[in-house]
């Protein structure tokens, strides 16, 4: 199995241009997984996940900002990694 990954410190996701440049890097990479850091998002709606080009049957696992630092999230295609336990803490 090919495993490729991803991990960026996204210095925020709020604009859309940041999510539509996620979009933009998942659709060329094609990464089995998706480490992002200082995401500055509190929560992660499926509108949000969408606007990244997260499929839907995408997983994640997000421990929010603390404000507007911190934030991180970890996306992976179900297909090719099942998690067994997810433990982030902030």
């Amino acid at each position: 199995m090919f495993l490729s990954l991803i991990s960026w410190n996204i210095r925020g996701l709020g604009k859309k241009e940041k999510r539509c440049a996620v979009r933009r890097l998942l659709a060329d990479k094609k990464p089995r997984i998706l480490f992002l850091q200082e995401t500055k998002m509190e929560n992660f709606t499926p509108v949000i996940l969408r606007n990244m080009g997260c499929r839907q049957n995408f997983e994640k696992a997000f421990s929010p900002s603390i404000g507007s630092a911190g934030g991180l999230i970890s996306i992976w295609d179900p297909e090719f990694f099942e998690a067994s336990d997810r433990f982030i803490f902030p």
